[in-house]
């Protein structure tokens, strides 16, 4: 807080407050804001080791048979204790001190890693100089961990507790306060200098706390503040101590006294103080024993004598063996069901005094409803037999005529006796086996943490609903995620394999909390009936996200785990990688893929986050004045009493439209572009508003609304562009190719501009855009001229307006690069079909009877190859007879890959071109993710070993299977009740 503002803040409370003894202990701090301020000095000073420390971690605890050669190592050099590999919570410096403190303890192990690891030398392995810097860093860290944890377990700490924590720490400062070690000394002086501010604001506070505590008075700070400030100047502060004591209790005897209390005495305001540093003051105290506060004995009211309790009478009814009476107050008793444990009315102490006690009927409606499980009904008839464990069965009644009744004589008919609550007309077998299946796909679908099963409010929320469910662990709960993720794979696998082309893949980097990598892999291909499919395939675990071959190592796991080395397509990245990483997973996915087109297909740019990258450039140039137009909209949005002010001058200047205040997310960019449309609209309201508000002097000038304008002008482009990523997943690739089109257009014609302004973000945002268009403009253009619609008259069109007199050379890179793939597909073998494959295009097998019959194979062999050779001229103009045919008519319900399909007899190796290019995804951003301009986070319950189950496992649920799958549905059934996919952890 800066010195002017506290010392607003304190002349603000003195107003209406009285100077008690001259403010002085009026303004506190927190004292656990200063051990956090302190532990940042040494994590700042130690930032170098402790990122080395974390990053060896990182590397062993990577790999599963790296950790298991960690812990047989640390058995041969028999390292004591229980130490182990912990993982830190950048959040949390606790746990920074926690990993510190167990790489120590191990350090022997560390040091001899490489002998059985031999990668493990280039992990950076921390030298000897390292380790006596972590000691270093764990000693200061431990004391003030110390410090914390006795003020975390006891929220309302005593000033006793305080005070000898706070003098632990500074002892500990002190003891390295004249060390010549440089390492120290960059964190030692700052961590001295906000211990002695703290003494300086509250040490007399908090002193004069301790004397209010009786176990301790003077006695305490009389003892500490030696070894706080010295033998010297201790007296000094005693007595300043002292005299601040006296002069408070001056003060409050010319105060009014406040009413009596009745409140109790020795409440929890004293605390348990920690017995941490007090042996010492307890000897010089002369205190052989502790001090105990005598416990106040209160007698309860007694009951008045001419009041005698009412004596029941012993219960007879059998509905008693299966409820049981417990008081809830000292005016009321309920009757408890033994099962269910709902209650029920069983006696009322009236205003006179009098009890009135329930009967038993609703106790036997509630049984005989059967609902909690506990018996199947009670025979009334029999209610006073001796036999108290005779099941409970409805009771009956005889009817009688009117005849009979006048004669006297019974029917003999009976029937059940009409009852409250009716049946229902079926009964429900409860299934635990189906709840627990249930609760873990809630947890799948709706991202909750698995060990939410344990809490007590589920647990009691699921017992209300059914008694009869026991409570499920965390272990049975990751075990039923785990089963759900395997039967669902198994559609998914059949789902690939029955796939007659090839599969695009898709990548996106999130990152932990821990700085670790999470590599989500997307495949995006067309199945066999010719439906679009965007399947999350594998979370792979990245150590070190930046690392060349981090994607290599990714993409090589999700086409080994899904038998796909041969037929991957292209691949599309969410992320900026740099080119060195490009190289390295090109080379890695050319050895087993064949390269269609000399690879120029194989690597890809998401577009949505070339479009982020240009907004960054301009959100990055325009940074003053967007901040400017923000404190602006604070000031205004934050006041009722402004936003009132603001509303009448916008009428009386009559601004037109429906204009609102926005303040932005910054967050998400598209709110900051809706906050600066909405402060240029309202720009002569700003402008006004200092004659109405005069300490209103934050309104821009004319050259702010200018620069406020071009940045509107240039963003809504983009956000235009981005709305229709949000609109549609899966946009089609001739959207986004007018877009980009316009935008590149927009860009060159603004490069031109002579305002610097504009310059400044003009120049980047078209390095961007051309790059994108030298990388994936050959898909881009290719995907567009596969639609019938346009073919290659939209390419035509839209580079004569882009690249001017050059645009025949770009149009002619385009068709050569379309009949070069379209050759290269006529040399590739078809890819088998599968048995459970659907084959839409079979002829009616009536017509082939009549034309005689099913021929033998036996002898044609040679035949199919002598037509191949004799009509391989016709199906090498099968490209030029689709672009030479008139184009489609537009229509809004157009199905691209529908007439694909259906024209596949007739462009039978275009169309398994079309369907593998058509499958190539131009953006791959979610539309939650679109605006972003944050890093992509994981959640902070995510568990690394259950991740890739879960988000795999919540995507294909949400997707579902093509309805020629759906027979799937009974096998994966019956797997659910397959011992071997129930595991256990």
């Amino acid at each position: 807080m800066e010195i002017n503002s506290l010392v607003n803040r304190l002349s603000h409370l003195c107003i209406k407050n009285p100077h008690i003894l001259n403010v002085h202990p009026f303004l506190g701090q927190c004292i656990p804001h200063p051990f956090t301020s302190m532990a940042n000095d040494v994590l700042s000073a130690g930032r170098n080791i402790i990122q080395k420390i974390r990053d060896n971690i990182t590397f062993i605890m990577a790999s599963e048979w790296r950790v298991d050669m960690f812990f047989d190592l640390k058995v041969q050099l028999q390292v004591p204790g229980d130490a182990g590999l912990l993982f830190e919570k950048p959040s949390q410096w606790s746990t920074t001190y926690e990993m510190l403190q167990s790489a120590w303890d191990t350090k022997e192990v560390f040091s001899c890693l490489d002998t059985l690891i031999p990668e493990y030398g280039e992990a950076d392995a921390p030298t000897t100089e390292d380790w006596n810097r972590v000691e270093i860093i764990c000693s200061h860290l431990k004391s003030l961990v110390d410090a914390t944890n006795s003020l975390a377990s006891s929220p309302p700490c005593p000033a006793a507790t305080l005070l000898l924590n706070a003098m632990c720490v500074r002892l500990q400062i002190a003891q390295f306060a004249d060390s010549g070690d440089q390492f120290v000394r960059s964190f030692i002086d700052p961590m001295q200098g906000k211990m002695e501010e703290y003494w300086k604001q509250c040490g007399v506070a908090l002193a004069i706390a301790v004397v209010m505590d009786p176990r301790y008075k003077m006695k305490l700070v009389e003892f500490s503040f030696p070894k706080i400030f010295g033998d010297e100047s201790s007296s000094v502060y005693v007595k300043m101590v002292d005299d601040g004591v006296h002069e408070l209790f001056a003060e409050y005897l010319s105060i009014s006294p406040p009413p009596p209390s009745t409140s109790n005495y020795g409440c929890s305001q004293g605390g348990s103080v920690s017995e941490h540093g007090l042996a010492d003051f307890d000897v010089e105290s002369g205190f052989g024993e502790k001090m105990e506060i005598p416990e106040e004995k209160y007698e309860l009211t007694p009951v008045e004598k001419n009041v005698k309790p009412a004596r029941r009478r012993k219960t007879k009814s059998r509905v008693w063996n299966y409820f049981t009476v417990e008081s809830v107050s000292s005016e009321c008793k309920r009757a408890f069901c033994n099962t269910c444990r709902r209650s029920f009315a069983y006696s009322t102490v009236q205003e006179n005094g009098s009890t009135k006690v329930a009967g038993t009927s609703h106790l036997k409606r509630h049984l005989e409803k059967g609902t909690c499980g506990a018996t199947t009904g009670l025979d009334n008839n029999n209610e006073g037999d001796g036999d108290q464990t005779t099941p409970f069965t409805p009771s009956t009644r005889t009817r009688r005529t009117k005849a009979n009744s006048a004669s006297g004589a019974s029917t003999g008919v009976s029937e059940s006796r009409k009852r409250r609550y009716r049946s229902p007309a079926y009964t429900a077998v409860f299934n635990p086996d189906i709840c627990r299946h249930d609760i873990a796909r809630m947890i799948i679908m709706h991202d909750y943490p698995l060990d939410m099963v344990e809490h007590p409010g589920f647990q009691s929320f699921v017992q209300s609903l059914q008694p009869q469910f026991g409570a499920v662990s965390f272990k049975t709960i990751h075990g039923e995620c785990v089963a759900s993720y395997l039967s669902e794979k198994q559609k998914v696998t059949r789902l690939i394999d029955a796939m007659p082309g090839r599969v695009c893949l898709s990548l996106d980097m999130y990152m932990s909390r821990n700085s670790v990598g999470y590599v989500f892999i997307t495949g995006h291909f067309t199945d066999s009936n010719w439906k679009t499919q965007k399947l999350i395939l594998n979370v792979v675990l990245e150590p070190y996200p930046d690392s060349h071959n981090a994607l290599s190592h990714a993409v090589a796991c999700c086409l080994s785990d899904w038998r796909l080395e041969s037929r991957l397509f292209s691949l599309t990245l969410n992320h900026p990688v740099p080119e060195a990483g490009l190289e390295n997973l090109r080379s890695h996915l050319c050895v087993k893929n064949p390269l269609i087109l000399n690879g120029q297909l194989l690597l890809g740019q998401c577009i949505s986050q070339t479009f982020t990258a240009m907004v960054n450039d301009m959100l990055s140039a325009g940074r003053d004045i967007i901040k400017k137009i923000r404190d602006n909209m604070k000031y205004v949005t934050t006041s009722q009493n402004h936003v009132d002010i603001f509303v009448d001058l916008k009428r009386q200047l009559q601004v037109p439209g429906e204009v609102r205040l926005f303040l932005d997310d910054q967050s998400q960019w598209n709110t900051t572009y809706q906050m600066l449309v909405s402060a240029s609209d309202l720009k002569e309201v700003f402008s006004c508003l200092d004659n109405v508000i005069p300490e209103y002097k934050l309104a821009p000038n004319m050259e702010d609304w200018k620069q406020v304008e071009s940045i509107c002008t240039y963003l809504k482009s983009l956000s235009d562009a981005m709305n229709l990523l949000v609109s549609s997943p899966c946009p089609p690739a001739i959207t986004l190719f007018q877009e980009a089109f316009s935008i590149h257009a927009k860009i060159a014609c603004a490069a031109t501009s002579g305002d610097p302004f504009v310059c400044s973000f003009i120049k980047p945002m078209q390095d961007k855009i051309e790059k994108y268009w030298k990388e994936c403009g050959l898909v881009l253009a290719i995907s567009v001229v596969m639609d019938p619609r346009f073919k290659m008259k939209l390419v035509e069109f839209s580079f004569s307006k882009l690249f001017g007199e050059e645009s025949p050379l770009y149009v002619k890179m385009v068709d050569d690069g379309l009949h070069e793939l379209f050759d290269e597909y006529l040399t590739l073998p078809l890819p088998p079909s599968p048995a459970y494959s659907v084959d839409h295009g079979n002829v009616d097998r009536a017509d082939e009877q009549n034309q005689g019959g099913n021929l033998s194979e036996y002898g044609l062999a040679d035949f199919d190859m002598y037509i191949m050779e004799t009509t391989s001229h016709q199906l090498k103009s099968e490209m030029d007879q689709y672009l030479d045919e008139n184009l489609e008519g537009r229509s809004s319900n157009f199905d691209l890959l529908e007439w694909w399909k259906q024209k596949r007899s007739k462009y039978p190796t275009l169309s398994k071109m079309a369907r593998d290019i058509l499958s190539i995804p131009v953006s791959t951003a979610s539309p939650e993710l679109v605006y972003s301009t944050r890093p992509r986070e994981l959640s902070p319950h995510a568990r690394s070993e259950t991740l890739e189950a879960l988000v795999c496992t919540k995507d294909w649920l949400q997707h579902g299977l093509p309805e020629d799958f759906a027979g799937l549905d009974s096998l994966v059934v019956s797997d659910l009740s397959n011992p071997a996919l129930k595991m256990e952890f």
